[in-house]
């Protein structure tokens, strides 16, 4: 499979973030897998797999927020995995 990483920092909340997260997925065809909260609700996680075709096992997308209140910035890393039928690349 292949495995590309994205890091990204918004100077917009969590909630903010996370909120428009959901509803791009929702748009285009995510199927949310897992999601997970830190008792802090400074941290969350999202598994989202998005699938190309019916033959293929398509993208898997697992991202990581967190929010610095100190400088009110949120921070996301993604990991996208792409893999499609056949064990094909």
């Amino acid at each position: 499979m292949g495995h590309k990483f994205g890091y990204y920092s918004i100077s917009l909340f969590l909630d903010d973030v996370w909120n428009r997260t959901i509803a791009f997925w929702a748009n285009n065809r995510g199927k949310i897998k897992n999601q997970q909260y830190a008792d802090t609700n400074l941290f969350r996680t999202l598994d989202i797999q998005r699938s190309v075709s019916l033959t293929s096992y398509g993208e898997n997308y697992l991202m990581n927020f967190g929010f610095n209140p100190n400088n009110s910035m949120t921070y996301i890393s993604v990991e996208v995995t792409l893999a499609f039928g056949y064990g094909m690349q």
